[in-house]
């Protein structure tokens, strides 16, 4: 009986420690093997081209651009891409981005080891990871959840969404692109009434969570 392949891994995160830690634990999984690592978004592009591999575990907070906006990047050329991402946060919108750019799944950092092996393997054999948690966070089929679409903005409004994600004010939007104060303002209540948002903040980490800001 010949050996089973071990699933070869990639890690994308920018503090060298977490990657050694993944190291570690996943190196006495027997069957998962990290073969390549990198600490930005630009390191990661650059890896993905030439290592082989079958999965790569992506952080969602890089220092030069989100991992989310990472993945949609490595999704145009390499459509087949599986990738697990990774965050501190518990927090369903992370989760519903990740699975609608593309991502096998989601998992938190303070998973336990077992989990992190297991999540690896399911999205290896071509499935999808959420944690248990996570889809009681979700609620329903999550699945479905993924599949929502996304507010429809028109180009104005989304590069207005951009400025504002920015921190640019109403005056300063106004004057760059020659439209009224009163203009800019109505084009922020459409979007906040498209996102169902209240305040900038919130903008703000809708725009860092696509990618549209980095």
């Amino acid at each position: 009986m010949q050996p089973t392949r071990s699933i070869n891994v990639i890690l994308v995160d920018d503090h060298p420690i977490v990657r050694e830690g993944l190291k570690h634990v996943l190196s006495r999984t027997g069957d998962i093997e990290v073969v390549g690592e990198a600490g930005t978004s630009a390191e990661a592009l650059r890896l993905v081209q030439t290592q082989v591999f079958d999965i790569a575990l992506i952080d969602i907070a890089l220092p030069d651009q989100s991992g989310f906006a990472l993945l949609r990047s490595i999704k145009q050329f390499r459509p087949q891409f599986r990738a697990l991402m990774l965050s501190s946060y518990l927090e369903n919108d992370y989760a519903v981005s990740a699975l609608r750019d593309g991502a096998c799944g989601y998992l938190v950092k303070t998973a336990a080891n077992e989990e992190l092996a297991a999540a690896i393997r399911v999205v290896a054999a071509g499935g999808k990871y959420l944690s248990p948690r996570m889809i009681d966070i979700l609620g329903g089929d999550w699945s479905e959840t993924s599949r929502h679409n996304e507010p429809m903005f028109s180009d104005r409004e989304r590069q207005i969404l951009r400025m504002l994600a920015l921190g640019r004010g109403l005056t300063e939007i106004g004057n760059e692109l020659h439209l009224s104060i009163k203009t800019i303002s109505t084009y922020r209540s459409r979007i906040l009434e498209k996102t169902g948002f209240t305040n900038n903040a919130e903008i703000v980490r809708y725009a860092l969570e696509r990618g549209l800001i980095s």
